[in-house]
């Protein structure tokens, strides 16, 4: 979809970006970039848009539209026990898996995550799993992963410490070339101990950490928020 069909279609439902980009698991500044053609929408948003479609010309009204991932996004067989176990359990939570990755030189995985909870925010916001069979890797990693307009401060890095501290996540703040913050959290848990309830815990960390860090970002200077991103991704050794 080019941009222009993209915006085409939002002003065809009378939605303002901010009205339209919720449906998106997406943020009002990222669906702004994408219809001036900076990015565009991943399979997963097309498969949004086209259900969306469907659902329209069957005359039903978009206020009653939801969008089921589990009809659209089905478990790949290649998919390893504990991936599909991680998959479901933020999908229950409210998550939208937006991409997955299979390693070619190896048996590492990677699957990355919308949340739910975080559509209302301006801020973009990832989860990211990364895992794999490896004995000699044998723990998953989990990043929550903030990029946000602004410059990086010695007073944000701070706070964001003491987020991850009180919350027992490592955490990195940094500037990016394109003048934007990378603020990330970052767990890992040893497979062994992977189940539903501590992968359930683990996103009520993140989610609790977002609430002080959304703050932390509205105030900190030059700053502005952006839609906030849950990921999983390897820790520092």
């Amino acid at each position: 979809m080019s941009p222009q069909e993209l915006r085409a279609f939002r002003e065809s439902l009378g939605l303002s970006r901010r009205e339209f980009a919720p449906k998106l698991f997406i943020s009002d500044p990222t669906l702004e970039r994408w219809e001036r053609g900076q990015g565009g929408p991943r399979q997963v948003h097309l498969q949004i848009l086209r259900r969306m479609r469907e659902h329209l010309s069957a005359g039903h009204s978009l206020t009653y539209f939801h969008y089921d991932a589990g009809v659209e996004t089905k478990a790949k067989a290649v998919r390893r026990e504990t991936q599909e176990m991680i998959v479901e359990t933020l999908r229950g939570l409210g998550a939208l898996v937006v991409a997955e990755r299979e390693a070619d030189d190896g048996p590492a995985w990677s699957v990355t995550f919308g949340l739910g909870w975080a559509v209302g925010s301006p801020i973009d916001v990832t989860l990211r799993c990364d895992g794999s069979e490896s004995p000699e890797r044998p723990y998953l990693d989990f990043t929550f992963e903030v990029v946000a307009p602004g410059a990086r401060t010695a007073d944000l890095s701070a706070q964001v410490s003491r987020i991850g501290r009180d919350h027992a996540v490592w955490t990195d703040v940094a500037s990016r070339k394109d003048g934007q913050i990378a603020v990330a959290m970052r767990c890992r848990l040893f497979e062994t101990g992977c189940n539903p309830e501590t992968v359930a815990h683990l996103a009520g960390s993140f989610r609790s950490c977002w609430g002080r860090l959304e703050s932390t970002l509205k105030v900190a200077p030059h700053s502005v928020v952006s839609r906030p991103s849950l990921a999983v991704a390897s820790s520092p050794n």
